[in-house]
């Protein structure tokens, strides 16, 4: 198992450094997964990028396996996790949505459209889809902003949820049965092509089981299972199976149908379970010594994550594929995905690591003294 040490800035909340590591993974796999689905229907290399894309899927997946492991640690705290829904994440999400936007109007500016009206219809159609709690085009990445503030709206359920009291356990697993099932109801209608509209409820969803799977997991490693090599091993076995399986999907839509579908892509289906709950458990068990360069770009990730969709808007409107696929053929999506990942690591650790020493040095003012009264 990783090596536990302290959160770097003070806060006093212990961490696992193989955890710490597969965040990193995961949002270079986020990356490389919005680098190939742009060429879904790119020609020759579209096979490969289709294919290649499902040892990606489940890193979304896994980052609410991980949010799962943490979310019910210690004391309740439901105003703790609003304040930091709210700094650490909805307030970066904003910027980046204004910076899209105003990205996309000088662009359309340069191409003689008027600035101003391209960008107050940006603005109004951003404002829309977030009042519609959804996102499209260039900003349709943004899913997971949504979905993961309403896991932590909804953090006293969990709460309730994950204590070992009978009832408490009664109503967890049946959350999570009646999640699998929707997704297994789902996934069997799509394979048979049926046409069954399926009611799920807000709290019956992919990110619900995720997040209550990492809670699980928590439990199961508590006690001593998956140990050592074994346990790696049957991560490993488990996130395989769950590509494997996302892959003959695939084949059945492409080729028995004869249709390319999204539909395998996304979490809510079995395969992305698989995936997501073994490549958890596979990092848990690796023998990661931590250091403070692993921990700041770990901090780092969420900015990564908002970041990586614009350098790839940059790179597609360049052409950059067009530019170099005659040369390097399938190359060029690896090429692609080392640009933008260099630069949105680079960026968003320049980010974290500049916010945390304004933090630093904000703490470290001098307290005025209060005059004694006489």
């Amino acid at each position: 198992m990783g090596e536990v040490m302290k959160f770097p800035q003070g806060a006093g909340r212990q961490r696992n450094a193989s955890i710490e590591l597969l965040r990193i993974v995961c949002i270079a796999m986020v990356t490389f997964n919005h680098t190939l689905n742009a060429f879904y229907n790119d020609g020759a290399g579209a096979l490969f990028a289709r294919y290649l894309n499902f040892f990606n899927i489940c890193a979304v997946g896994t980052f609410f396996i991980i949010t799962g492991f943490f979310l019910c640690d210690g004391e309740f705290a439901y105003g703790k996790k609003l304040k930091k829904l709210l700094v650490q994440v909805l307030l970066p999400t904003v910027f980046v949505l204004l910076f899209l936007v105003l990205m996309g109007s000088i662009w359309d500016a340069a191409e003689g459209a008027p600035f101003g009206e391209r960008l107050l219809s940006g603005l109004v159609s951003v404002g829309r889809e977030t009042l519609a709690w959804g996102y499209s085009g260039n900003y349709g990445y943004l899913w997971f902003v949504l979905s993961y503030t309403e896991i932590v709206v909804f953090y006293p359920v969990w709460y309730l949820l994950c204590k070992e009291e009978r009832v408490s356990v009664v109503a967890r697993r049946l959350c999570m049965s009646l999640c699998f099932a929707g997704i297994f109801a789902d996934n069997v209608l799509h394979i048979a092509r049926a046409s069954f509209n399926l009611h799920i409820f807000s709290l019956i969803n992919s990110c619900v089981l995720f997040v209550l799977l990492g809670y699980e997991l928590k439990l199961l490693l508590a006690r001593g299972k998956l140990r050592g090599a074994a346990g790696g091993g049957t991560g490993l076995a488990l996130y395989l199976a769950g590509v494997a399986l996302g892959m003959a999907f695939s084949s059945v839509d492409t080729y028995g149908y004869g249709e390319f579908s999204w539909y395998w892509y996304h979490l809510e289906n079995v395969p992305a379970i698989l995936s997501a709950a073994g490549l958890f458990i596979a990092f848990y068990r690796l023998p990661v010594r931590g250091n403070g360069a692993l921990f700041l770009v770990s901090r780092a990730t969420f900015y990564v994550y908002l970041l990586q969709s614009p350098f790839h808007a940059i790179h597609q409107r360049a052409g950059l594929n067009a530019v170099l696929f005659p040369h390097i053929g399938v190359a060029s999506y690896l090429v692609i995905f080392l640009i933008v990942a260099a630069a949105s690591f680079a960026v968003a650790t320049g980010i974290e690591w500049a916010k945390e020493q304004i933090v630093a040095a904000w703490r470290r003012r001098p307290k005025r003294e209060r005059p004694e009264a006489d």
